[in-house]
């Protein structure tokens, strides 16, 4: 079994990876998702977003302060934004789904909840579309990955904090219960 410290560093690294692997996810799909063709972009992206912000607040301790916590954010915002437009897309497809299966005199009425909630979308959309333009204005992938190969170099200075979430988490994985 490594030293602590080089387990730490490991912890450090994982994270780091795992992270960058999601920004690639959401470089990747961001075209896509701003061109509004394919749901599925919209989608995926949303995923990545979700699980980059789960990993951000697993790994916290594990990073630079201010700038992790303004991209934390960020990724946060985004991710609402994403998740507006994609909640309206399912909610749509499952009514239009079900809509000729009620009788007549009721689809005009799903008509016009579902005309609503397309002019819903549509300013949902104009939301996120401007999420995405400052997630691109600000380089955030960019700035996001070079935070995260900075802390998964081993010779980053690990921080009391990180080294007590590090430690916290593997003992725990021992079967021991230390904090500190």
């Amino acid at each position: 079994m490594p030293p602590k410290n080089d387990r730490l560093s490991i912890f450090r690294s994982a994270g780091a990876a795992w992270m960058q692997a999601q920004n690639d996810k959401i470089i990747q799909h961001l075209p896509g998702t701003i061109k509004g063709e394919d749901p599925e972009e919209l989608h995926d992206m949303r995923v990545a977003t979700r699980r980059l912000r789960a990993t951000m607040l697993v790994f916290h301790a594990c990073f630079p302060g201010y700038t992790f916590a303004f991209l934390y954010r960020r990724v946060s915002d985004l991710t609402k934004a994403l998740g507006s437009v994609r909640d309206m897309d399912v909610q749509r497809e499952a009514v239009i789904r079900r809509r000729d299966a009620l009788p007549e005199e009721l689809r005009p009425d799903v008509d016009r909840w579902l005309d609503g909630l397309g002019v819903e979308r549509e300013e949902a959309r104009a939301r996120m579309i401007e999420e995405l333009e400052i997630w691109q204005e600000r380089n955030l992938s960019e700035r996001l990955a070079a935070v995260l190969q900075e802390v998964a170099d081993p010779a980053f200075p690990v921080r009391d904090a990180a080294n007590k979430a590090g430690r916290l988490m593997l003992n725990m994985g021992e079967g021991t219960f230390e904090n500190g």
